[in-house]
């Protein structure tokens, strides 16, 4: 998984947490509606929002949702074994 990075860093905020959460995943297997799909995140660190762009593997359908959380990212994205 690449990242992107919009903005500079801000120090005790909430957000980075959410941030070194989707750094350290292992790899880029995810579960999306059904789907199983790659994940290419821009960490925005301005509006403390990550834009997920998401790529189908199988059919190719592709499309980007905007998360400020790690409970919204994990109420939507599963993880893929």
């Amino acid at each position: 998984m690449t990242f992107d990075f919009f903005g500079t860093r801000k120090e005790n905020s909430t957000f980075n947490n959410f941030v070194d959460f989707i750094i350290s995943q292992p790899h880029n297997c995810w579960e999306y509606f059904g789907m199983e799909v790659e994940l290419d995140p821009t960490v925005d660190f301005v509006n403390e929002n990550i834009k997920i762009r998401w790529n189908d593997v199988n059919e190719g359908f592709c499309d980007k949702v905007i998360v400020k959380s790690k409970d919204e990212f994990l109420s939507m994205f599963k993880k893929n074994a």
